[in-house]
């Protein structure tokens, strides 16, 4: 049995102390560390937690500059092999693009089993989940980013679950949303809190039309391109369809996650390559994406962006998923995303 908490602990429905016992069980305080915006500004204290012996769960609100940190903290620990984990390809791009050979950084970055080949023996490489099983070579350190992707379903998160909580060494979970994935066993919970939350407005708006129907009405309407315009629909015909109505009218790009091939079938592969990176080229204003755009993805955007989630079945999307989603434009660009 696991009991968390931070001063107290309930047995039986009770607060009870005197009857605690430590063989019976496994008690986990979470370690809080105070920052005013930025992760990397406690690097020291963030050490520390990665130098534990214990597997972490690692929460600190969406831009707070998490995978910086944790790269800091990579390029200092040169004798430590270790993998930092993404979800998605967009997001091995998207770290690449923005660190790899930074500040002397050495992150390899890719995925699938050719770049495994030739990275056996690097100290520290970023790749996807389901790329991590094709290194041979265990890593002192394994780091893996949106770890609430994990509590998602289907069957690549299953698969991806299986592998990472197999791992025999140390294992970092990071997320902005720890929710469900903070009650794993054998993980302790580590809270970054900043001095002053940033607060974002989601307006919800509640509709009886299906979801394709509702992003082709705020298409035929958009008139302003002094806006960029994000949907989200988690359902890839309907992101087709819309492509297929629009598109000779106006700039749109889709993403979702399938073969290149078929993406680039039918709109341009190389402004398509820059999307799946998060850079949006002044060329593009509508992207029509599934959640591919939830986890984590830095936007570089050239103007203000309008953004729609639109739920499917009747349903609102998760979230969770909107909370990242929300923070897709970082604070510290001179643009701001309306979701």
């Amino acid at each position: 049995m696991v009991i968390y908490g931070r001063a107290f602990f309930i047995l039986n429905g009770k607060m009870n102390k005197k009857e605690l016992l430590v063989s019976d069980v496994n008690v986990r305080l979470t370690v809080t560390i105070h920052i005013n915006k930025r992760v990397s500004e406690k690097l020291d204290e963030l050490s520390e937690v990665l130098e534990s012996d214990n597997n972490i769960v690692l929460s600190s609100g969406t831009d707070t500059g998490k995978t910086y940190a944790i790269i800091r903290y990579c390029k200092l620990d040169k004798d430590k092999r270790i993998a930092l984990l993404v979800p998605t390809v967009p997001l091995v791009w998207n770290v690449q693009s923005g660190y790899e050979g930074k500040d002397g950084n050495n992150v390899k970055c890719g995925r699938g089993k050719d770049f495994a080949n030739e990275n056996q023996n690097s100290n520290f490489i970023c790749t996807t989940y389901d790329s991590y099983a094709f290194f041979e070579n265990e890593f002192d350190i394994v780091i893996v980013d949106e770890g609430h992707e994990l509590a998602a379903g289907g069957d690549y998160r299953n698969d991806a679950c299986k592998v990472i909580l197999g791992i025999k060494n140390k294992v970092v979970l990071m997320t902005a949303t720890p929710e469900v994935i903070h009650l794993l066993p054998d993980f302790q919970l580590v809270e970054v809190v900043k001095s002053e939350p940033i607060v974002k407005t989601i307006k919800i708006i509640k509709s009886k039309s299906r979801a394709k129907t509702i992003a082709s009405d705020i298409l035929k309407r958009k008139q302003n391109p002094k806006k960029l315009t994000i949907i989200r629909i988690q359902f890839k015909e309907a992101l087709d369809d819309l492509h297929r109505e629009f598109s000779e009218h106006k700039n749109i790009v889709v993403l979702y996650s399938a073969g290149a091939d078929l993406k680039a079938a039918h709109q341009n592969a190389e402004i398509l390559e820059q999307v799946e990176k998060g850079i949006i080229p002044k060329e593009v204003d509508v992207v029509l994406c599934t959640s591919i755009l939830d986890a984590g993805v830095s936007l570089e955007v050239n103007r203000n962006v309008e953004a729609f989630a639109i739920g499917v079945g009747g349903l609102m999307p998760n979230a969770v998923s909107m909370v990242q989603f929300s923070a897709r434009v970082r604070s510290n660009s001179k643009y701001k995303m309306d979701l």
